[in-house]
């Protein structure tokens, strides 16, 4: 852990990444009493105080306290339970995994209280940590807190205490982000609240397809009548993922943006509740990519603070080469600033999100459907779609698999190279041997013809690689992604791009095919 310029500030804790937003309005809050539980705080004018830390509660709740992760536990123990006195590092590790599945778009007032709560008793001594709270005390609202807080088994008491508790950290925070250095500022704040707002731009410019999502997966989180009613959300959610495509103009990297990780996690759950395994684990595929996250909330705010760290680093190195060369405390100021850079250690800082974990339970090759893949050489036309089917299908086929092998033949000669001894501690020795290629074996692997819905068959082109999951059975299955060879001009090589095809979407890569 490195230490700050600035005396008595780390800007770590516990190795935690903490991102941050805007900063927030700061509220004054007085002593008040609400009900039979007693709820006091230090007046305003008691700046040197937190707010957060002098607050107490005594109402019925506290002598029903439950330890466990439901939202009224969450809520009871802030209000209740002073432990977090002793353990602020388990607070600030707690604060950074909430802040991995926070929803941005839609975000909880009851996680961002208890963000915002927490970081007022527990990041004092951390700048990163005290970005992060900044994000959440900003958008912490008053009224929509209490709105959400109704529905939690709580009395109205000890609503209205979290709700205290909760004004009076977002003032805390607020007031310690305040005296932040510009430096700090810059990467905390500043950094991450351009990405947020950004974020926040691109929702408001797709407002209509998230209304369509939002009330397709309304309907997808409640167990659909029937199964016209599942293939009617579906069809739903697809075509809203390919209207999406068709606004996008990043390329390939549309795939990675939040509506598509959104609508597709839809789309995920909806046949996981159908037990469609097929389905489930074909849209999951998309959001399991490796790249597929880096729009997430926490991971693309993350990866801006991480780099505005490196750059100060940078900085920071450079600013003690020229001050060890002999420069002058005026033409440092000029060049580097005031206060001079910060010898942050992102590298060591920064804790990377964990992927979420898997949506759909079974995997290929247990018994529900395989994985298969290859070389398409042509399509056609069922002329009989099979009962049950959705759509008309298509027969996928493809190119043989063709691997050649060496065939080598190798011998010993009398030239001992070692020896080996084995577990009776007997001696045999080792020759050299020689080995040359005499020949070599071709390996012809046929692979069997699929069958895919038309829909997401229309766009497939021969020569192209196709992967799809299927039932062993029947060998229907439906496409899970595709990719396209293409020239490499450089080397004149065949080489394979990026996804071109995401299920039935078409995606246009940077080459523009």
């Amino acid at each position: 852990m490195r230490t700050s310029n600035q005396a008595g500030v780390n800007d770590t804790s516990s190795r935690v990444m903490t991102f941050v937003g805007a900063a927030v309005a700061w509220a004054a809050l007085a002593t008040s009493v609400a009900g039979c539980g007693i709820i006091k705080i230090s007046s305003p004018g008691e700046a040197e105080k937190s707010r957060s830390r002098d607050f107490s509660y005594d109402g019925p709740e506290c002598a029903e306290r439950s330890r466990d992760d439901s939202d009224r536990s969450q809520v009871v123990s802030r209000i209740c339970d002073p432990g977090w006195r002793s353990n602020a590092t388990k607070t600030i590790l707690n604060i950074g995994k909430r802040h991995q599945t926070f929803d941005d778009r839609v975000p909880s007032m009851l996680v961002a209280a208890l963000q915002t709560i927490d970081c007022s008793r527990a990041c004092e001594r951390s700048p990163l940590a005290l970005g992060m709270a900044s994000y959440y005390a900003g958008i912490l609202d008053e009224t929509k807190l209490h709105a959400e807080l109704s529905s939690i088994d709580v009395t109205e008491q000890g609503r209205d205490a979290f709700v205290t508790l909760a004004m009076a950290s977002k003032a805390d925070v607020d007031e310690r982000v305040q005296g932040l250095d510009s430096r700090r500022r810059h990467m905390y704040v500043e950094v991450p609240g351009e990405v947020i707002a950004a974020r926040r731009a691109s929702f408001e410019r797709h407002a209509d397809l998230y209304r369509g999502l939002d009330e397709y997966a309304a309907r997808a989180r409640k167990v659909p009548a029937s199964s016209a009613e599942a293939a009617e959300i579906e069809r739903g959610l697809v075509t809203l993922r390919e209207k999406y495509f068709e606004r996008c103009e990043s390329g390939e990297a549309c795939r990675f943006d939040p509506f598509v990780y959104e609508v597709t996690r839809a789309l995920v759950l909806l046949h996981v509740v159908m037990k469609d395994d097929i389905r489930a684990y074909a849209e999951e595929d998309i959001i399991r990519s490796p790249a597929a996250g880096r729009r997430r909330f926490g991971v693309e705010v993350g990866f801006a603070v991480y780099q505005a760290m490196q750059e100060e680093r940078k900085a920071a190195e450079e600013y003690q080469r020229s001050k060890r060369a002999g420069m002058d405390a005026a033409t440092l100021k000029a060049r580097f600033g005031d206060p001079p850079p910060i010898p942050v250690d992102p590298d060591t800082d920064y804790m990377a999100p964990e992927v979420p974990p898997r949506l759909s339970s079974v995997a290929p090759g247990e018994g529900t459907f395989e994985i298969e893949s290859g070389i398409l050489r042509a399509k056609k036309d069922v002329a009989n779609k099979p009962r049950g089917a959705d759509e008309p299908l298509v027969e996928l086929s493809f190119k043989d698999n063709v691997t050649k092998v060496d065939i080598t033949s190798c011998y010993e000669t009398n030239r001992v190279t070692g020896i080996r001894w084995d577990a009776r501690n007997h001696a045999r020795l080792e020759f050299e041997t020689h080995c040359a290629i005499v020949g070599t074996k071709t390996n012809v692997e046929k692979i069997p013809s699929v069958l895919v819905p038309r829909s997401e068959a229309a766009k497939l082109e021969p020569g192209e690689l196709v992967i799809s999951a299927i039932a062993p059975g029947s060998r229907v299955g439906v496409v899970v992604r595709a990719e396209t060879p293409v020239k490499d001009p450089a080397k004149g090589k065949a080489k394979t791009t990026p996804v071109v095809q995401v299920r039935g979407h078409r995606v246009h890569t940077r080459q523009g095919t």
